[in-house]
């Protein structure tokens, strides 16, 4: 019996996973201000899919841009399957000075 309830149970996983996803993108500062010395965080959220590689980021003026890693999120609650995957880059400024972050855009898959 509880061979059948694992293969049901790999069934709905698998099956789950052949439905279209939508994909939800948001993108965060860790802070308004950043002062020479010190760095930032921005995080680069995609709700929907943990397999989103890191987007090739174009250089941001007035800063020095390095990959810090991804951290991924799954979570199943009350049978429905939510994922995410943070891509987290540190910005470092080079100067003093206003600069604008953004917006981002990003294209997975042709959608």
């Amino acid at each position: 019996m509880a061979v059948i309830y694992y293969l049901a149970l790999a069934f709905v996983l698998i099956s789950s996973v052949a439905y279209a996803k939508e994909i939800n993108f948001q993108a965060a500062l860790d802070r308004d201000v950043i002062y020479l010395g010190q760095s930032a965080q921005l995080q680069l959220q995609f709700q929907g899919s943990t397999d989103i590689p890191a987007p090739d980021m174009p250089a941001i003026d007035g800063f020095q841009l390095h990959y810090a890693g991804p951290s991924t999120m799954m979570s199943i609650v009350n049978g429905r399957m939510s994922s995410s995957v943070t891509h987290i880059y540190r910005l470092v400024p080079l100067k003093t000075g206003k600069f604008q972050i953004g917006p981002f855009s990003v294209q997975h898959e042709g959608d």
